[in-house]
């Protein structure tokens, strides 16, 4: 296990419960081997993605019952911010609670298992039968669980539904939860159906699936995504690696927050050539952008921009060393544009890149 993660690994333990058998989960793992053969049947398994915009919803393929009830917001927005620490992670951003919304830090991935479901997205919500599945991107408002998953369907209407989250510690493992959906009520936290399953891999990959989503890309990819999760969930679970739940109850300490800023830095580092911003990494940190703020300029000394500028650089200096790489490949690979990396080469060190080159 990587070195950076030791002090987070014993953080999460000190606040998790006592982990359980399988036999302490039957309910969840039968809901996940039924997703995993849905799974297996492609026809019979979509995963819709939820968007702020319902044009840009309706742009997606949709089943013949995925229809969509329209609706108007009654409040408006307001901002989550409350007496929490800086340093202390958050899983909601902001709530309109006369429509009983909110806007979650984290991306989410909700199952309809039994039953018929209106799952809510901004202003609209999408008819969901079992075999659909709907995610939520960080930031899409979505229900805050207060209220079922249905919109005027029938008096007895009822509907199951299987949530995945990052929890509040993002990129260290995953949260499942199956909710039900009773009368007028929501139904949820029963102690066999809901486990917080620590492990890195499982919570890449969810990062992995999340972005392929989020980028509309290759469904066969997302599902195999998909798979491997249920598969290593269903592991962990069978193996007695899962609790029935922890809370994130205290302020993390110094070296929990360090370790959180270089899950950041790796991050950054890994996809440099990709457009970089601060709500996004701060986001995979699991932090919030005043949080990450805060905390990166106390770790590093820099800025999150003055950071990444001098690490785009440094790295377009050792590529520099190598003549087959023309001056605009250079630009692509450190994520600045041509005319940008000379900018700032002049700006940095007085010279363009084709004099740094010949020194």
């Amino acid at each position: 296990m990587p070195q950076t993660y030791l002090l987070i690994d014993l953080y999460i333990l000190a606040q998790m419960n006592t982990s359980k058998s399988s036999s302490d989960f039957g309910p969840l793992l039968k809901a996940l081997q039924q997703i995993t053969q849905w799974l297996g049947n492609e026809d019979g398994f979509r995963i819709l993605i939820a968007s702020h915009h319902l044009r840009e919803f309706k742009s997606q393929e949709l089943a013949a019952h995925n229809t969509i009830i329209k609706h108007q917001m009654l409040g408006n927005r307001v901002s989550v911010r409350g007496c929490r620490h800086a340093d202390q992670p958050r899983k909601v951003i902001a709530r309109w609670w006369e429509d009983k919304l909110l806007e979650a830090a984290h991306p989410t991935l909700h199952f309809i298992l039994q039953g018929q479901a209106d799952m809510r997205a901004a202003n609209y919500s999408v008819h969901c039968l079992p075999g659909d599945a709907i995610f939520y991107p960080a930031g899409i408002p979505k229900s805050d669980g207060s209220v079922p998953d249905y919109v005027n369907i029938s008096p007895d209407a009822f509907c199951d539904t299987l949530m995945f989250s990052p929890g509040e510690l993002f990129g260290q493992g995953l949260e499942c939860s199956i909710a039900h959906s009773r009368d007028n009520k929501l139904i949820l936290n029963a102690a066999d159906e809901g486990c917080w399953v620590k492990n890195i891999q499982i919570a890449q990959l969810y990062t992995g699936l999340s972005d392929e989503l989020e980028a509309k890309g290759n469904t066969k990819i997302a599902h195999q995504f998909l798979s491997l999760i249920l598969a290593l969930l269903q592991r962990e679970i069978k193996d007695g690696n899962a609790s029935s739940g922890w809370q994130f109850s205290t302020v993390p300490t110094p070296q929990v927050r360090q370790t959180l800023i270089q899950r950041a830095i790796e991050y950054m580092q890994a996809n440099q050539d990709q457009r970089l911003t601060i709500d996004g990494v701060a986001r995979h940190a699991g932090m919030s952008r005043t949080a990450f703020t805060v905390e990166f300029r106390r770790e590093t000394g820099q800025s999150f921009r003055e950071y990444l500028i001098d690490h785009r650089l440094e790295y377009a200096k050792v590529l520099l060393k190598d003549a087959n790489h023309t001056v605009n490949r250079i630009g692509e690979l450190v994520g600045l544009s041509p005319g940008r990396l000379r900018a700032l080469f002049h700006e940095k060190f007085q010279c363009s890149p084709e004099t740094f080159r010949k020194s």
